[in-house]
């Protein structure tokens, strides 16, 4: 069975950070428009209540004309009469009463009377219930976007956070590239004051490729100083390299003893 690959998050940036800012505003631009399209409640009551008041009035008045009209088809003079005398009032030979003409004019000048709710205003009888639809609607949009506003004021503390740590970093590590420059600098001058001819981790005499090493290193926090620092051949100053005195002599399994004495008699700290 196949897993799905999970989404990794996007990485906090600068440029992330901004368009996540631009985003927001976009939507909170198109949350006011849709606040401002949305009427207040005490409209929507008003336009109810308007609504509700033309709406029994032409109820009324289309009433008032049923009465009428009812009073118009139940005349016996409003049907024709036949040659027998009989007043054709109910089914006959499957035909319906047929009604005069004077009575057909009275009840279609009745319908010109009539009265019908225009269609735009037929949008009233729904208006309640979709002002509720919107504002809920709306309330959904507003909850969503402050959750996603809260969530990108973290992810900008936290990318401060990390900005001001990496800043922190790079500044340490420039101090400290400028503390050892100045460290060997300094070491560069005080080596011409250095005397010993003979390495003294191994004891071989010394040429002129040996190095000046500090007994305690400066990444440590070793000073560039004639009672911290001593000539070595290269070999052994490459394989000190940034090791304490005893991390050396223990590695590399030196005759610690002897290599004390040696550096006693040069008035060297260890």
């Amino acid at each position: 069975m196949l897993r799905n690959k999970s989404t990794s998050k996007p990485k906090l940036t600068k440029e992330f950070l901004e368009l996540c800012d631009q985003y927001i505003n976009n939507l909170w631009n198109e949350l006011i428009e849709l606040k401002s399209k949305v009427l207040d409640d005490k409209t929507v009551e008003k336009l109810l209540a308007e609504f509700l008041k033309y709406k029994n009035e032409i109820n009324r008045h289309n009433k008032e004309l049923d009465i009428k009209e009812k009073n118009i088809r139940s005349e016996p003079n409003s049907y024709q009469q036949y040659k027998n005398g009989y007043l054709k009032r109910f089914f006959i030979s499957g035909e319906d009463k047929e009604l005069t003409e004077k009575a057909k004019t009275m009840l279609y000048e009745l319908d010109k009377q009539r009265r019908y709710i225009p269609e735009d205003i037929k949008k009233y009888e729904v208006l309640k219930h979709r002002q509720s639809s919107e504002k809920r609607e709306i309330d959904r949009k507003e909850k969503f976007l402050l959750n996603f506003e809260k969530t990108v004021r973290s992810n900008k503390l936290k990318y401060q956070i990390q900005e001001r740590k990496r800043a922190d970093q790079d500044l340490l590590k420039q101090r400290a590239k400028n503390n050892t420059d100045e460290k060997r600098a300094i070491a560069t001058s005080v080596r011409k004051n250095i005397t010993n001819e003979d390495c003294p981790y191994c004891g071989v005499l010394l040429d002129k490729f040996c190095h000046a090493d500090h007994i305690y290193p400066v990444s440590k926090g070793g000073l560039s100083t004639l009672r911290n620092m001593v000539m070595t051949c290269s070999q052994c100053n490459l394989k000190k390299k940034n090791l304490t005195l005893r991390s050396f002599i223990k590695k590399f399994n030196l005759d610690l003893h002897k290599i004390e004495e040696k550096l006693d008699s040069l008035d060297k700290d260890f």
